[in-house]
Formats: C-alpha cells, sequence, structure tokens
C-alpha cells in the first residue's frame, strides 16, 4: 500500500529518531564529565590536548552539553513533523483507496452498508491510521534504539548488571503482553458499540423530518 514517496518519508523519519536516541545520551554523558572534571581536577583527555585549566574544561563540558541539548531538540522537532507528515501522506492515500473502492461497489453489496459505516471506512478509520502512526512507531523505534545503546554501554561498563537486567526482562514483558490481550479485546467492543450508537444516531436524525 505504501508509495515510493511514503516509503522515503518513513525512512526519513526512521533516522531522525535514532539520531534524537543517539543525542539522548549525549546529555547524561556530558554531566558525568563535567562532575568528573571537577572531581579529579581535570580530564586527561582534555589535558593532552593542551587545556589544563579546569574552569576552561568546564567551560568548554557545557558548551558542548548546551549545543547538544539544543541539536537534540531541533532533530526530535523533525522527527515529530517527520512521522505526522508520514502519518499524513499515509491517510490521504487510504482514503482516496477506500473512497474509489465504494464507489466501484455493486447496489446489492452497497445496500449491506449503512451511511455511518461508510463514513467510518472513509474518515473515521483512516484518522486512526494516522493518529496511531503519528506517534507509536517513534516511540518504539526510539524505544528499541535507547535499548540497543544502553546494553551496549552496559556491556562496555557493567556486563553483570546487563545480565541481572535481561534475567527480569521477560516479566514486564509477560504482563504487557496480558494487559495488552485485554486492552485489545476492549478496544474492539467499543468501537464496536461507538459504531451502533453512531448509526442509530444518524439515523433517528435521519427520520426527523419524516416524522414531521
Amino acid at each position: 500500500m505504501e508509495t515510493s514517496k511514503q516509503r522515503l518519508l518513513r525512512h526519513r523519519a526512521a533516522r531522525y529518531t535514532l539520531v534524537t536516541t543517539m543525542l539522548s545520551y549525549v546529555t547524561p554523558i556530558s554531566m558525568a564529565l563535567i562532575f568528573t572534571s571537577i572531581i579529579a581536577g581535570g580530564l586527561p583527555a582534555l589535558t593532552a590536548l593542551g587545556v589544563r585549566n579546569v574552569f576552561a574544561q568546564l567551560g568548554i563540558l557545557l558548551a558542548f552539553l548546551t549545543g547538544s541539548s539544543a541539536l537534540e531538540s531541533s532533530v526530535r522537532h523533525q522527527a515529530t513533523k517527520a512521522w505526522k507528515g508520514y502519518a499524513i501522506e499515509l491517510e490521504d492515500n487510504i482514503r482516496q483507496k477506500s473512497y474509489a473502492h465504494i464507489q466501484y461497489l455493486d447496489m446489492p453489496t452497497l445496500e449491506q452498508y449503512s451511511l455511518n459505516k461508510m463514513s467510518h471506512l472513509t474518515y473515521h478509520n483512516p484518522l486512526r491510521i494516522r493518529t496511531f502512526l503519528e506517534t507509536v512507531p517513534n516511540q518504539i523505534l526510539e524505544q528499541i534504539a535507547s535499548f540497543i545503546i544502553g546494553s551496549t554501554i552496559m556491556v562496555l561498563i557493567a556486563p553483570i548488571s546487563l545480565l541481572l537486567a535481561l534475567c527480569i526482562l521477560p516479566v514486564p514483558y509477560f504482563l504487557i503482553r496480558y494487559f495488552h490481550d485485554r486492552l485489545n479485546t476492549s478496544y474492539q467492543l467499543l468501537g464496536e458499540s461507538e459504531q451502533n450508537v453512531s448509526t442509530q444516531v444518524l439515523n433517528s436524525l435521519s427520520g426527523i423530518n419524516v416524522i414531521k
């Protein structure tokens, strides 16, 4: 269903998300370097580069921290904007194809669908898909990237801590899976109830003129 343009938009948004996730680790690392410089009286790496004064090192680290935070905010904004652009583009494509598909249906098939169901197919369902695509893929990709980067850092610093974290990881996974299944069933029932209520309201409103 994706066009080449939509695929490019998705890949662009995913790249922004990955860059944002990597930049999010710069802030805690910079803070750690600042405290290390204060406690140890300077960083050996900056000292080797000729910056021996502690206050000069702090100035460099603070400038780096400020610049990285500003860059992260800018890239995060671009990621949000890119995901919204991708979602809107896909929503418009789905709506056009749904409308075109309904136009080519024969009369016996059209009579099986109420006006409210057709409006759900051409408007409400694409709108829900757009709302989903604007936030969920960005969040999932950011969490996966954070897990990979964080795991890599823990392997380099404290491998035992990573093993302990992986041991308890199945517990929240099964809890999330359990509540996800229950929520999925509830949302399906809620959607059906909402559609039935909307159909009844629409039928009642359309019959007022006939009754009067």
